[in-house]
């Protein structure tokens, strides 16, 4: 298998192309569901023909029902979020560094093209998964699947020199925010369009209100498959793969193995952290918008739009500029800062203009955060290991990922929205703290 480094090296520009496609996908996969959240609640719980609810939907209503919440309401849409989020992340969180570490040793572009394939999988299972069972089937197997970030990373950190390394980490950080543009605006335009209208018997081939949604989604994840399949160049030299790797339980059990290097672990902590501060307010800012000023459907995809324009300005255009005469350590601290002014604008917000304004520093902030914390941990890891410490640093962001949205949702549940975002301000003090301790060395 051609490598990087013989004849067949492709441009860089080619090789990141197919990195930012998978990692696009992931993000589609994970925030399609956002912008119909509340119809998505509606539909999965919604009890059969003749009034029964499978063996989850149940437990789910009563539990709602004990806690004082409206099926399909603001509230449940709300708690809805987080549960979906928590579900896929989980997940995600379990398998990225399995993913990484077997990248170690068969090389980056066998786990991508499995990983993808999985991916495909998991949104047929979308396509006709009509029941509330199939459709978390459906976000566990993506978000096991979404685990194979760590894999990009790790292909990142193999093919792009040191000093160009956080430039290219942007690539990533530019497919989240594309893609909290393309998820939402996908999800959104798609809803619309009930297969159950245009395909007679479409029930009997448990096809539902949603499938066309799914079917969309994986059309691209096949597209993507196809391009990495023919077009993704190996990126792991042969001598550099770790032949000692094991397909056994230590696999697993490396998800939870202690990192000798404090700086790293500094690191890794810090990721958690903004993984779940950012998500949760990702996942939430929608709610504020509805509660506060009665935003649209429209106005919550310009809302998403504008947030991801963001980001890509400040990667595509800004960090680059940033990293010529700032360290990755100092562009990560100016981030926290910014990120927390951002969320605590959207606690304080009184106008649909103020939210505005606070989405694009909190974003700008944010954007530039997540590839310095990559190219950080990429500096401190040895070769032989970049796949398992990338998918261990992307595990840790994941649990953040999972838990975030679901606590912060909790807290807007009982507090409201002021307090849920001023406290998750207040939460990024931590990472904030930690990077300042991090060693340029």
């Amino acid at each position: 298998m051609p490598s990087l480094s013989q004849k067949r090296k492709p441009r860089e520009f080619a090789f990141l192309s197919i990195i930012f496609l998978t990692c696009l996908l992931d993000i589609v996969s994970l925030t399609v569901a956002i912008p119909i959240m509340p119809f998505l609640l509606e539909f999965y719980l919604a009890p059969d023909a003749d009034g029964s609810y499978g063996f989850l939907q149940w437990p789910l209503v009563k539990l709602l029902e004990i806690m004082g919440v409206e099926e399909g309401g603001f509230e449940g849409a709300l708690l809805a979020s987080g549960g979906l989020a928590l579900t896929f992340s989980i997940a995600q969180f379990v398998t990225a560094p399995i993913w990484g570490r077997l990248s170690d040793h068969f090389g980056r572009k066998p786990i991508l093209l499995w990983t993808v394939f999985g991916a495909l999988v998991a949104q047929l299972i979308w396509v006709f998964g009509a029941s509330l069972e199939l459709f978390l089937l459906m976000r566990f197997v993506g978000g096991m699947m979404a685990g194979n970030i760590s894999v990009a990373s790790a292909a990142i950190a193999d093919a792009i020199p040191g000093f160009r390394r956080a430039k290219a980490m942007t690539t990533i950080g530019l497919a989240y925010g594309i893609g909290y543009m393309l998820g939402p605006l996908i999800g959104g335009s798609t809803a619309e369009m009930n297969a159950l209208e245009y395909l007679e018997g479409a029930e009997d081939f448990g096809l539902h209100p949603f499938s066309i949604t799914a079917a969309v989604a994986a059309v691209l994840t096949l597209v993507n498959w196809a391009l990495i399949r023919f077009v993704f160049v190996e990126s792991l030299e042969e001598e550099n793969r770790d032949k000692t790797v094991k397909i056994d339980w230590t696999l697993l059990t490396s998800l939870l193995a202690k990192v000798p290097n404090v700086q790293v672990r500094r690191i890794f902590l810090a990721n958690f952290f903004f993984f779940a501060v950012f998500m949760g307010c990702e996942f939430n800012i929608v709610f504020i918008a509805i509660e506060r000023f009665q935003f649209s459907a429209a106005q919550n995809a310009t809302m998403y739009l504008l947030i991801g324009f963001t980001q890509i300005i400040a990667q595509f255009f800004l960090l680059s500029h940033l990293m010529k005469w700032m360290s990755e350590k100092s562009v990560s601290v100016s981030g926290f800062g910014l990120l927390i002014l951002g969320i605590w604008g959207c606690a304080y917000c009184q106008s649909a203009f103020q939210l505005y304004a606070a989405c694009v520093v909190m974003s700008f902030g944010s954007s530039v955060i997540f590839p310095c914390l990559s190219s950080l941990v990429s500096r401190k890891s040895a070769t032989e290991v970049q796949g398992q410490v990338m998918g261990i640093h992307r595990s840790r962001g994941d649990v953040g990922t999972a838990f975030g949205p679901l606590v912060q949702s909790m807290i807007f549940f009982q507090m409201g929205g002021f307090w849920a975002f001023f406290i998750f301000g207040l939460v990024l003090l931590i990472p904030l703290y930690l990077i300042t301790r991090v060693s340029m060395d």
